[in-house]
């Protein structure tokens, strides 16, 4: 259950959820803190390399089969956003319709080869 106050110094700012350790390396237990106690745990903290992090991260959700980067887009999706501009639709009714964005729409429309 999330406190009402800073853990470290009882501030009610903002509440800030910081794993102890990264979630990147297995840490589950989050200590809420206020911005300023948040921002000096980042200042002071041993493993600095954020990169390091992000890709330890990345390869756990890897092995765990989690899909990294945006999907290939199938021919049949392509075709279907073509038809629908045909139609006179707009890109905001068609990413309604199909569950895009807006832009993705656009470019798979504007798309000039087909996968």
């Amino acid at each position: 259950m999330k406190p009402n106050n800073c853990q470290n110094c009882q501030s009610e700012e903002f509440l800030y959820g910081h794993h102890v350790i990264p979630k990147s390396l297995g840490g589950k237990l989050i200590v809420y803190l206020c911005g300023e106690c948040h921002s000096i745990v980042h200042d002071r903290k041993v493993l600095k390399d954020i990169s390091a992090l992000t890709k330890a991260g990345l390869a756990k959700a890897k092995a765990r089969g989690v899909i990294l980067g945006r999907r290939p887009t199938s021919k049949k999706k392509i075709n279907q956003a073509k038809i629908l501009k045909d139609k006179g639709l707009s890109y905001a009714q068609i990413g309604k319709i199909m569950g895009l964005t807006r832009s993705r729409c656009h470019q798979l429309v504007t798309r000039k080869s087909e996968l």
